[in-house]
């Protein structure tokens, strides 16, 4: 058997991730150099066990976070949102490219994957104000979002995230057509079944 198949094992039988064999590897050092996808199922262990090396860490929140990216998209228009020239904009989901990714926060932000910056909306939000990238601040109450049914809300208002103007710009709008319906790209899933 060799050491990867050993080190998955181990973990299936509820051995500490981080166990180390005869020449000091750890089994989550195995899973991570062999089996990635293996590794994810160790985390919960790994958080528990303090003698973890520093890489192991990063690799495997690289993973769990991975996991948790994706794409807004528009079935209406078969467009996904997407970060170009400090505009958020929709255009051609592209899966492949982080400017189209983003994740949930623990404050119920969208934050980007490009730049790590949350999307939000003006300190005076309206109908038809362009949503803007900004630092995710936790405080800050323009940069919290809910889901109603198919809409992506700013939190405390009724407007939503909508796309469908001429300038192929991401707005907020009051309406609740078509054009502010957003799902997951390539899933079933409505943008909040992505939350932590």
């Amino acid at each position: 058997m060799n050491r990867a198949k050993s080190a998955k094992l181990l973990v299936q039988h509820g051995a500490p991730a981080g166990v180390h064999d005869n020449v000091g590897n750890s089994g989550l050092s195995l899973l991570i150099e062999k089996l990635p996808d293996v590794a994810i199922e160790a985390l919960d262990q790994f958080h528990s066990v303090s003698t973890i090396n520093r890489k192991e860490y990063f690799f495997l929140n690289y993973l769990a976070t991975a996991a948790k990216e994706f794409l807004m998209h528009s079935a209406a228009h078969g467009k996904c949102i997407s970060i170009g020239n400090e505009m958020i904009t929709a255009h051609t989901c592209n899966p492949m490219t982080d400017n189209q990714k983003w994740r949930w926060t623990q404050y119920n932000q969208l934050q980007s994957i490009f730049n790590q910056t949350c999307l939000g909306a003006p300190e005076s939000p309206a109908n038809f104000n362009r949503v803007k990238l900004s630092a995710c601040d936790p405080n800050n109450k323009f940069q919290v979002w809910v889901c109603v049914d198919d809409f992506v809300r700013l939190n405390g208002t009724i407007l939503n995230l909508n796309y469908g103007n001429v300038n192929d710009i991401v707005v907020l709008y009051e309406g609740t057509g078509r054009w502010s319906e957003w799902k997951v790209f390539g899933e079933d899933l409505l943008v909040c079944d992505k939350r932590p």
